[in-house]
C-alpha cells in the first residue's frame, strides 16, 4: 500500500487521547522549541518594534441651570443630562472643534483634512459612572502632546457649548472643566499591554505547538509503535526487531 493511502487511512482513523498525550510527549522537545520561538517573537514585536502609546484624560462636568420650577427633578438628573452627556461626546469630535485645536496648538500637518481624521481617530469619549460627567481621552506618541491636544478639545467643546450663542447646546447648560491632566515626559505608555502580549504570546506558542505536533503526527507515514501496526492491518504483531542504537528511526 502506498504512502499516501496509508496517510489517508491514519486520518479516517483519528487519534485517541492516549495517543495524543503520548505524541506529545515524544515531542516535547519540538513542542518546547516552538513555544519559546512564538513568546520571544512576542516579545521582539511588544518591547522593541510597536510604537508605544500614551493616553492622557480630562473630565468634563455637566451642570443644568435655569430649571423651570414646574420641571422635574428626576427627568432633569436622568433625561437632559444623559442627552447632554451624549451631545458632548459627539461634539467634540466634530471637524471644527478639532480644526480650532490644530489652530490653537499649531499643530503641523500637510493635509488638513487627514489630520483632522487622525486626531479624531484617536478621541476615546466615556460616561463617569452615574456622575453628571463626561471623561475627553486622547492618544499621542507624545505623552505631553496628548496631555495638551484633550485639554484643548475639552476647552474649545465648553466654550462653543457655554457660549452666548448656545448654537451646540442641548438644554440650558453650564460645562467646567475639571481634573485636568499634568503634562508628564515621563508617563507610563498605555499601549502596548506588555504583560497581556506576554500572556498571550506564551498561550499563541503552547497553540501552534500542540498543532503541528497533530499535524505531523497524522500526516507521518511511518509506524512507530506496535499498537499501531495492529490497529492498522487488524492483525496482533507476533514478533518485533528491536532498534539498533546510533540508528535513526526511518532508515
Amino acid at each position: 500500500m502506498d504512502e499516501k493511502n496509508l496517510n489517508q487511512e491514519n486520518i479516517d482513523e483519528g487519534i485517541t487521547l492516549v495517543e495524543l498525550f503520548n505524541s506529545l510527549k515524544q515531542n516535547l522537545v519540538l513542542m518546547l522549541g516552538i513555544g519559546i520561538l512564538v513568546v520571544l517573537l512576542g516579545i521582539i514585536y511588544t518591547w522593541f518594534i510597536v510604537t508605544p502609546m500614551y493616553t492622557s484624560s480630562v473630565d468634563i462636568h455637566i451642570k443644568i441651570e435655569n430649571i423651570d420650577e414646574n420641571t422635574n427633578p428626576s427627568y432633569v438628573n436622568v433625561s437632559i443630562v444623559n442627552q447632554v452627556k451624549q451631545n458632548i461626546k459627539e461634539i467634540a469630535k466634530y471637524p471644527e472643534i478639532i480644526e480650532a485645536v490644530i489652530e490653537d496648538l499649531n499643530l503641523p500637518y500637510n493635509n488638513l483634512e487627514a489630520k483632522v481624521n487622525s486626531i479624531r481617530g484617536r478621541i476615546r469619549t466615556s460616561d463617569i459612572g452615574s456622575a453628571s460627567a463626561v471623561k475627553i481621552s486622547y492618544e499621542d506618541v507624545d505623552p505631553v502632546m496628548a496631555t495638551r491636544i484633550v485639554i484643548a478639545i475639552a476647552e474649545e467643546t465648553k466654550n462653543r457649548i457655554n457660549s452666548e450663542e448656545k448654537s451646540l447646546a442641548y438644554f440650558i447648560e453650564q460645562l467646567e472643566v475639571v481634573n485636568r491632566p499634568r503634562e508628564n515626559p515621563n508617563q507610563a505608555p498605555s499601549s502596548p499591554n506588555k504583560v497581556l502580549n506576554l500572556a498571550i504570546s506564551v498561550v499563541l506558542g503552547g497553540i501552534i505547538a500542540v498543532v503541528i505536533v497533530i499535524l505531523k503526527e497524522q500526516f507521518s507515514s511511518y509506524f512507530k509503535t506496535k499498537s499501531e501496526v495492529e490497529k492498522f492491518t487488524k492483525y496482533s504483531v507476533i514478533a518485533e526487531i528491536p532498534a539498533r542504537k546510533g540508528v535513526k528511526f526511518g532508515e
